[in-house]
């Protein structure tokens, strides 16, 4: 978490899970999934994408595996993403092959949308030096923590 639990920060990180399923009625073999990346308000991300784990690379009819990906944000992706409803857009794409010679693996696509919290927020705080705040006044030098004060 960044400074604030309630942001996203440069290093917070999104986790994914990607459950696969085989509907079919045959065996399916290596069993895995490709993320295509994440897609911050439209634009490509920058940040990281941990390797997928899959705990089962085989699935029986009616099987069901739950793959896992951690995300870990970069200022660039805060910067395009938060606060923006369904602003993070993240495409997976999950491959098995059937039993045979030369098979072609099946393959199901699926998205993910999510928001970052995020705030667009300016805070200034103005202060005076003490030291250096020397106002000349008519007939006076008076030295104020906050501004001249005339007499």
């Amino acid at each position: 978490m960044g400074v604030d639990p309630l942001q996203a920060d440069a290093g917070d990180q999104i986790s994914y899970t990607f459950e696969v399923t085989n509907t079919g009625t045959t065996t399916l073999t290596n069993v895995n999934v490709v993320d295509d990346g994440l897609l911050f308000n439209g634009v490509v991300g920058t940040g990281t994408m941990s390797a997928i784990s899959c705990p089962s690379m085989i699935l029986l009819p009616g099987e069901s595996t739950t793959c896992t990906s951690i995300y870990t944000l970069s200022q660039a992706d805060v910067d395009n993403g938060a606060a923006i409803l369904n602003g993070v857009r993240n495409d997976a794409t999950a491959f098995g092959t059937p039993p045979g010679i030369d098979v072609t693996p099946i393959m199901d696509t699926d998205s993910a949308f999510t928001t970052i919290p995020g705030e667009n927020m300016l805070v200034l705080t103005k202060t005076v030096d003490s030291r250096r705040s020397i106002c000349r006044c008519r007939r006076y030098l008076v030295l104020q923590l906050h501004g001249c004060k005339y007499r």
